[in-house]
């Protein structure tokens, strides 16, 4: 009797054991399915707060460079406008120059010295850029452009150092020969300012190889800038459209 006594108690405690356990295994699963499911949720609200933090940077940057397009126009005519003038100012050059309109030199001088620059608003991609929100932009191709403009404005901005450095430092040979003033009253920038009263000789002026060098050197730099304004143009305007596609992409995605 004992013995079968035993064997019963043996089996009412097999028996919660294994209650037990198909409990304690219910518990792990729903606590997982729990966790699981936070996770999910967590994950979900985060992709959609990104979404939105995307959508705002998106519309951002269209406004920042569709601004810095118009401005990024006019920069291309005004440099254009210094290489026609710089071409134009070496066919007055040579050992016997033919003589001219003294203000036409006076303008040439004065587009010698004129540095139109191109230099774009980027708050709100530099601000992007050091937050690591610019890596919410989904579109790779966009991501790779935008990284490419900044590149090339920072080759733009080493090749204008340049430029001033150098007309500068070419200038120093003929500087004296030419009065300052003559150019500045040509541009009528500054009220009252006339023309020099110190005579201008300016054949021996055209005669200097010195100038001829310095307004070459000038000619090359900034037709270089030109057309890296031009592929910057180019760059921007892809950029621009790819923007718009973006949003007319989270437009469809809300809708």
């Amino acid at each position: 009797m004992r013995i079968f006594n035993k064997q019963r108690k043996f089996f009412v405690v097999a028996k919660k054991v294994r209650q037990y356990s198909a409990y304690a295994l219910g518990e792990i699963v729903l606590i997982t399915v729990g966790i699981l499911l936070a996770l999910q949720l967590n994950s979900w609200d985060k992709a959609r707060k990104d979404s939105e933090k995307e959508a705002i940077l998106i519309n951002k940057l269209k406004i920042e460079f569709i601004d810095n397009q118009k401005y990024l126009d006019d920069s291309i005519v005004n440099v254009g406008t210094v290489v026609s003038k710089m071409t134009h100012f070496l066919t007055l050059m040579g050992p016997e120059p033919s003589m001219v309109d003294d203000n036409l030199v006076h303008d040439y001088v004065a587009a010698y010295y004129w540095n139109p620059s191109y230099a774009p608003s980027r708050s709100v991609f530099d601000a992007s850029l050091s937050s690591g929100d610019i890596n919410l932009i989904k579109n790779r191709v966009l991501q790779e452009k935008l990284h490419e403009w900044s590149e090339l404005l920072s080759s733009k901005e080493h090749l204008e150092a340049s430029i001033g450095t150098h007309q500068h430092n070419y200038a120093n040979a003929w500087l004296g020969m030419h009065s300052w003033k003559s150019a500045i009253a040509l541009t009528g920038e500054m009220e009252g300012i006339g023309p020099s009263n110190f005579p201008f000789d300016q054949k021996k002026f055209l005669s200097l190889p010195a100038l001829e060098h310095a307004v070459s050197l000038k000619l090359i730099l900034v037709n270089i800038q030109k057309n890296l304004l031009i592929d910057t143009s180019t760059l921007q305007k892809e950029i621009i459209d790819l923007l718009h596609k973006e949003i007319s992409s989270l437009q469809q995605d809300e809708t």
